[in-house]
């Protein structure tokens, strides 16, 4: 069997309203050369029964389901299933968001294309929990230049974490992410600072790609002060080397 050329990584914790559509979401995309591996985080609802029927009704390509009774955060979880994942770009998909159909096709031809791009992001429609449209998340800029800028003068993430698709070869080379206590729930922000320091570039598409669901259990709601502190330590660091 041949290796895909993506891997979708979806880490699940307690999402039963939403993941059925998510997932279905990933099989109906028009690009099809892809896994999907699934990473049951201490779910504790039922999206266990609901993520195994659904993978065994709707996909019959290559997927795994990996079922962890610890609750070890996205990031961790995310990391475990990078490692278990073949493909040559990791596409980053939350269990509770939408991918547009073209999502995956639309990003690979652009990695495909742009050497010199390490990972693509996008813009992304916001939804609220019944799925009705609230808006646009449109602030990530669309250049490296303008993205790093961001960082520095505004001190904002500028990507759109579940909206991204990136190489495996340099996320290994950056040495994934980084799982500190200072900055665990904000890892992502940490990779993209690190990956420009280390002379990386980053894209966004100004077309949405995802739709986001504003979920008023996410960690963004539960842990804001410390998120934002951690942020704020990066932008300190980021700052000091670029």
């Amino acid at each position: 069997m041949n290796k895909p050329l993506v891997s979708v990584i979806i880490p699940v914790y307690n999402c039963d309203k939403y993941v059925q559509e998510s997932l279905k979401s990933v099989f109906n995309q028009l690009f099809e050369d892809y896994e999907i591996i699934v990473y049951e985080d201490g779910t504790t609802d039922n999206g266990i029964g609901i993520v195994g029927s659904t993978l065994a009704k709707f996909y019959d390509n290559h997927f795994l389901h990996i079922i962890d009774p610890r609750n070890r955060g996205v990031f961790e979880a995310r990391s475990e299933a990078i490692g278990m994942s073949c493909g040559k770009y990791i596409s980053l998909h939350d269990a509770d968001d939408i991918s547009i159909y073209t999502r995956l096709q639309r990003q690979v031809d652009f990695l495909e294309e742009h050497d010199d791009i390490w990972c693509v992001g996008s813009v992304a429609s916001k939804i609220d929990i019944d799925g009705k449209s609230v808006g646009l998340m449109d602030y990530p800029p669309e250049k490296h230049k303008d993205i790093k800028n961001m960082i520095s003068n505004q001190h904002r993430n500028p990507m759109i974490d579940p909206s991204t698709m990136f190489r495996r070869d340099v996320f290994d080379k950056l040495g994934g992410y980084s799982l500190k206590k200072d900055r665990y729930l904000v890892d992502d922000f940490d990779l993209w600072c690190r990956s420009i320091i280390g002379g990386y570039k980053l894209y966004n598409f100004q077309q949405s790609l995802i739709k986001y669901r504003i979920n008023p259990e996410g960690n963004t709601r539960k842990h804001k002060d410390e998120m934002i502190k951690q942020h704020n330590i990066i932008v300190k660091e980021f700052r000091g080397q670029c």
